[in-house]
């Protein structure tokens, strides 16, 4: 299966903690809620406008990158665009922004349940390779176009790839992606 996940499909909803408002773009299982923190991952964008402290979700990790502004610090540590955050969901973390407002594109996963691999692809051309079709996989738009079945997927929008063995990315001139594979443990 191959499906695009695209603008339409985002779900918009209160930050957990109130401060803010995330896009929703993908949560497994199907029908898990945030608030109820039971899901096994969960894929979102959000702006982050001001200084704060981030939601908690205990039992969970977090991926995070900044997609657009200069970056934050999470605690003592500074990732600056498209660097990739991985800590804690229920560890106390308090963001700082480095020169402003900041979107960020982010991973909620439970780390007892799925095995989460996550890096930037930096797309010039056509790029093939081969997928384990027990893997879950997502390939994000963070700038740039990708083109899928002679559709252009624009930022955040997503390609999900499961049970498949191979994958084809097509940019529209060049894309950053966020790659994303998981792995969903038995018991």
């Amino acid at each position: 299966m191959i499906q695009a996940v695209l603008q339409s499909d985002f779900i918009k909803m209160p930050w957990k903690n109130g401060r803010g408002v995330t896009n929703e773009i993908s949560i497994f299982p199907a029908g898990a809620k945030i608030e109820k923190n039971d899901f096994l991952y969960r894929l979102s964008s959000a702006p982050i406008e001001q200084d704060s402290d981030f939601s908690l979700f205990p039992g969970k990790q977090r991926l995070l990158t900044p997609v657009k502004g200069a970056g934050f610090k999470l605690n003592s540590k500074v990732y600056e665009k498209f660097e990739v955050a991985d800590f804690s969901g229920g560890e106390k973390t308090h963001c700082s922004l480095l020169k402003g407002p900041v979107l960020d594109f982010g991973v909620l996963f439970d780390p007892v349940k799925v095995k989460a691999k996550a890096r930037i692809l930096h797309l010039k051309s056509q790029f093939s390779f081969a997928l384990d079709p027990e893997q879950i996989y997502f390939f994000t738009v963070l700038e740039g176009e990708l083109e899928h079945e002679g559709q252009k997927l624009k930022e955040l929008e997503s390609l999900h790839y499961q049970g498949e063995a191979s994958c084809q990315l097509i940019p529209v001139k060049s894309a950053v992606l966020f790659y994303l594979g998981l792995l969903l443990k038995n018991g």
